[in-house]
């Protein structure tokens, strides 16, 4: 005789209780009363719409200050050949700040947009907070495609290429208030910093004798320190890019290395920085691709 089958219920799950809007319950209930005004009804969602896009952007504004808050100065690392001055590359400022900015909730995405401005390109960035806010920002940018002498030196492609990288840049830097550090001044000794201008107190932040032996670490790969006779300029990029791949995520000590060298030794290592990138992009482009 066949045995009888058993339906097996699982025991019940204990239910989280349903944190529900009071107002979006008041509206619910006003919804099914066929007596409401109609009219009332849309004023009164129209308030609750209003009450939470405050709340997100409150939510937003506070994100803001608190990741403003963490976010130290960026060191820049890499050198523009045609106008000689330093600058941070996109992908370092996003080293240095992105764990920052998600793990508060911001996320960014970015476009262009028709520009007023002839010859220029607008590069637009929404800057979209988890609590539901979200800012459009916007930099207009003449189109990079002359060199200092005013000679056409791209392709209109490379052109709009390099323009948008440069306006990620700096929207990014703008929208998060991020301070870039070691500004060239042209090889001539920079005043001592202000308590206020250096964020995070880079300067006074790192042990004094690790920033001393980093320095001398980068004067040793300049050459300066231990200086070899058949050194060449290749050697010493390489040496340069290496220790720049070693202390790259430590933004505070090489900002209190890079401060205790001679001028001419940051321009120095900016220089041999420079190349180093350089013959890394001439060798991926010689590579023949599969």
């Amino acid at each position: 005789m066949n045995e009888p089958v058993r339906l097996i219920v699982p025991e019940s799950r204990e239910r989280l209780p349903v944190v529900q809007d009071p107002v979006l319950a008041m509206i619910e209930r006003a919804a099914r009363d066929p007596s409401v005004d109609i009219d009332k009804m849309e004023r009164l969602l129209a308030i609750h719409r209003e009450m939470r896009s405050e709340t997100a952007r409150t939510a937003y504004n506070a994100a803001m200050a608190r990741v403003q808050a963490q976010i130290k100065p960026v060191y820049r690392d890499a050198m523009n050949d045609h106008t000689n001055s330093p600058y941070a590359r996109l992908e370092t400022i996003s080293e240095a700040i992105t764990p920052i900015i998600t793990s508060e909730g911001f996320s960014l995405s970015y476009d262009t947009a028709d520009c007023p401005v002839a010859n220029h390109i607008r590069i637009v960035c929404d800057v979209m907070h988890s609590a539901g806010h979200t800012e459009r920002k916007h930099f207009d940018l003449a189109l990079d495609n002359v060199g200092a002498k005013g000679n056409l030196n791209k392709t209109a492609i490379q052109a709009s290429g390099s323009t948008i990288s440069y306006g990620r840049r700096y929207l990014k830097c703008m929208v998060f208030d991020v301070v870039l550090t070691n500004e060239d001044n042209d090889g001539n000794d920079p005043p001592p910093p202000k308590q206020d201008e250096i964020r995070g107190n880079a300067l006074s932040e790192v042990d004094p004798q690790k920033a001393r032996e980093m320095a001398d670490k980068m004067l040793s790969a300049l050459g300066i320190v231990g200086a070899n006779p058949v050194d060449t300029d290749q050697r010493r990029a390489g040496r340069v890019m290496d220790l720049h791949d070693e202390i790259k995520g430590d933004n505070d000590l090489y900002i209190a290395a890079s401060h205790l060298l001679p001028s001419k030794s940051r321009s120095a290592w900016k220089k041999y920085k420079a190349m180093a990138e350089e013959l890394q992009q001439m060798e991926a482009e010689s590579t023949p691709r599969r």
